[in-house]
């Protein structure tokens, strides 16, 4: 599975915006078991005029053969937005 291929979301914004005016901070990754990244994602998002917010899932989640038994969000996901 892999998806190098596939530009990040950064990578998408930057052919549209200067990178100079992109700032950005990841508040947890995909499993989001910490809020340790909270505090710089939540000042970070201070300082712009948009925020794009990902959330989700990925293949480490959820896929063919590994089913959730709820809809939630992963770990403290839900806590950021």
């Amino acid at each position: 599975d892999d998806l190098s291929c596939i530009p990040s979301v950064i990578n998408g914004l930057e052919r549209y915006i200067d990178s100079k005016k992109i700032i950005y901070a990841q508040g947890c990754d995909v499993l989001c078991n910490t809020t340790t990244g909270f505090a710089n994602a939540t000042a970070t998002a201070k300082q712009a005029d948009i925020i794009f917010l990902l959330m989700g899932l990925n293949q480490q989640v959820e896929k063919e053969g590994i089913d959730r038994s709820n809809i939630s969000l992963p770990g403290y996901q839900q806590n950021l937005a």
